[in-house]
């Protein structure tokens, strides 16, 4: 069987956070098995490393031979994904998965593209229906709307979904409708960098100089949010802590927020 992996551009790069060291990892175990399936990885970065017992094939070969108009098509949000598909433009995805004969599809994360061939969907979390009003699932990146419209149609046309949990399935068979049978608990696997650690012990309140106690918040600011940096800068400045907060954002910034 001729399987395809869908990576997107978070794979070859390490800024993108949890969805490169999640794909990383387990595209990198994929790698070192042996197996009668053929597999290939499609992806919209060039940047990739060579992968034993995988094919790669940047997507960027197939957008260049993309006609205009489906180029304007492509460029319309996944929530008008059903009126392209209507009309016959397909995403580049699935011309690739066409010229490569693939037989089954795989969303390593919750990234997803047009294809008409079964597939296997990822799902993290749906925080968006659990916590509506947070605006990290409700106004930064994609609104509620979006959010909901992309997995309503993407689960429900699953052939499986995979979710790291109990808990994470129950609430796919509760919010969508999904058979029990077609939902398959797979935990997220341990980052390589995690299993490889050597265990040297450092100080490092010491090597920067922290005055203990203190308190360490470990944030992620992504750029089309970073409005969230200053909405948590505030919330840090009316707290009383007794001791200093630090923050490591995105940027790799390690400061003083608050003493």
């Amino acid at each position: 069987m001729n399987v395809g992996i869908f990576a997107g551009r978070s794979l070859a790069d390490p800024r993108a956070g949890g969805g490169y060291t999640v794909q990383y990892s387990l595209i990198n175990a994929l790698s070192c098995i042996n197996s009668h399936h053929q597999f290939y990885l499609f992806c919209d970065d060039e940047r990739l490393p060579v992968l034993p017992n995988i094919s790669v094939f940047p997507l960027s070969h197939v957008k260049t031979s993309t006609r205009f108009l489906d180029k304007c098509i492509l460029k319309v949000h996944r929530s008008l994904e059903s009126f392209s598909v209507a009309r016959g433009h397909k995403s580049y995805l699935n011309r690739a998965v066409h010229n490569h004969n693939i037989d089954l599809m795989w969303f390593a994360t919750p990234s997803h593209q047009y294809v008409d061939v079964p597939y296997i969907y990822t799902v993290w979390d749906l925080q968006h229906r659990l916590q509506s009003y947070f605006p990290e699932v409700s106004v930064s990146g994609s609104t509620f709307q979006q959010r909901e419209a992309n997995f309503t149609s993407v689960i429900q046309q699953a052939a499986y979904v995979v979710i790291g949990n109990q808990a994470g399935k129950d609430e796919i068979a509760r919010f969508y409708g999904m058979p029990n049978e077609r939902i398959k608990i797979i935990p997220l696997p341990t980052p390589d960098f995690a299993l490889e650690y050597n265990d040297i012990k450092l100080d490092l309140p010491k090597m920067l100089n922290l005055q203990k106690p203190f308190l360490f918040y470990p944030a992620q600011f992504w750029r089309p949010a970073d409005w969230s940096e200053q909405k948590f800068r505030r919330f840090f400045e009316r707290q009383t802590f007794g001791c200093p907060v630090y923050i490591l954002g995105s940027k790799a910034r390690f400061r003083l927020l608050k003493k």
